[in-house]
């Protein structure tokens, strides 16, 4: 004669908690890979716009075409509902062009997002 043990269908307490464990630290593991992508696209629209700020502030150089380029220039100029900061620096080049510098970044942050260099004629070298 055989006797058969009837076991209880279902999980253990241990088996249980250890189970809500590996959730737990999956979850943690989900929370920090997400947080660093939102600190990283963050930092890439800043760093995406801060361009379009030194591009705008280059354009600008090209059409005013001023007859005194070399120094230094900053402010700041609104674009999305934010502040922005830009420094401009003009040298003067020994081919007659000028090298120009821009700087631009959030009006707030400790360093700017991105640097810009494009080179300008002289305004009487320019031709019509």
């Amino acid at each position: 004669m055989f006797v058969t043990v009837m076991r209880n269908q279902g999980f253990t307490l241990i088996e249980v908690i250890i189970a809500m464990a590996i959730v737990a630290v999956s979850f943690a593991a989900l929370l920090t890979a997400l947080q660093s992508f939102s600190q990283q696209h963050i930092g890439l629209r800043n760093r995406i716009w801060s361009q379009s700020v030194a591009w705008n502030k280059a354009v600008n150089i090209h059409i005013e075409a001023r007859t005194k380029l070399a120094g230094r220039e900053s402010g700041q100029s609104d674009m999305l509902q934010t502040a922005w900061r830009w420094q401009v620096e003009v040298n003067k080049m020994d081919s007659g062009l000028y090298r120009v510098d821009i700087d631009a970044g959030e009006l707030n942050a400790k360093n700017y997002a991105t640097r810009l260099t494009t080179f300008v004629s002289s305004p009487g070298m320019v031709r019509n």
